[in-house]
This record gives structure tokens, C-alpha cells and sequence, in this order.
């Protein structure tokens, strides 16, 4: 599975390369951030609906896996590589590394964050919380 994950990724990489310069980097940005909501939000009802009824998923665990390959895909095609490249436009020419390394440093901050409260989140509220505030 991550071999074909990998493959895809790859594959949306240079469909991204493309879209941007046809389509805009606005229009691909806010469409890319508005489906990984929509996949997070369906992971997280899924994620929920595993954890704390007593419905049986099995039959449907197709739907958590084709979500999470969709947020990845949708991820990969405008939020993961446009980000970068919109934060250098928004800092002058002579102070763009400083920005830019500021910025970095944020986002380095908020996934490290991110990686730290998931397992306490998970066993104190529940693991679809995490796709909810991601």
C-alpha cells in the first residue's frame, strides 16, 4: 500500500506543476484546502462512528482508506507545494529569507505540535478528533 501511495504521490506532484500555471495558484490552493477538509471531515465520521457505536465497519473500511489516499492526492496537488511557494511572495525581495526561514519555523513548530498531542488526544477524546483539528 505505501508503494502505491508513493506512486500516486509522485504522479500528483507533476500534475501540480501543471494545474498551477493553467489553473492559478489561488483557485488550486482554495479548492485543495477545501477537499482535504472534506476527506478529514469523513475520516473523522468514520473515525468516530468505529470508536464509539457498535456499527460494524468492516464491510466499509474501503471508505477510511480511499479518504486518507484522497487526502493525500488533494494535499499533494495544491496545499503541500503551492504553500512554500506563495510564502516567498509575500515577504520583499531583501527580507524574503528571513520571512521565509520564520515561516518555516512555525510550520516546523506547529507539526511538531501536532505530532505530540495526536496520541494524547486519541486516548482522552478519541482519534477522529484529530482529523477535526488537523
Amino acid at each position: 500500500m505505501t508503494i502505491i501511495l508513493g506512486v500516486v504521490l509522485v504522479v500528483t506532484s507533476f500534475i501540480s506543476a501543471f494545474l498551477s500555471d493553467s489553473v492559478g495558484r489561488r483557485p488550486l490552493l482554495i479548492s485543495s484546502t477545501g477537499g482535504c477538509v472534506v476527506f478529514c471531515i469523513l475520516i473523522a465520521i468514520y473515525q468516530y462512528i468505529d470508536e464509539f457505536t457498535e456499527i460494524n465497519l468492516t464491510g466499509y473500511s474501503w471508505i477510511n482508506l480511499l479518504s486518507m489516499i484522497s487526502f493525500c492526492v488533494v494535499a499533494n496537488i495544491g496545499v503541500g507545494p503551492l504553500v512554500q511557494t506563495i510564502q516567498a511572495e509575500y515577504f520583499p525581495s531583501r527580507n524574503r529569507s528571513i520571512g521565509g526561514a520564520f515561516a518555516q519555523m512555525i510550520s516546523s513548530f506547529a507539526a511538531f505540535l501536532n505530532i505530540k498531542i495526536y496520541e494524547d488526544v486519541s486516548n482522552n477524546v478519541g482519534t477522529y478528533f484529530n482529523y477535526l483539528i488537523f
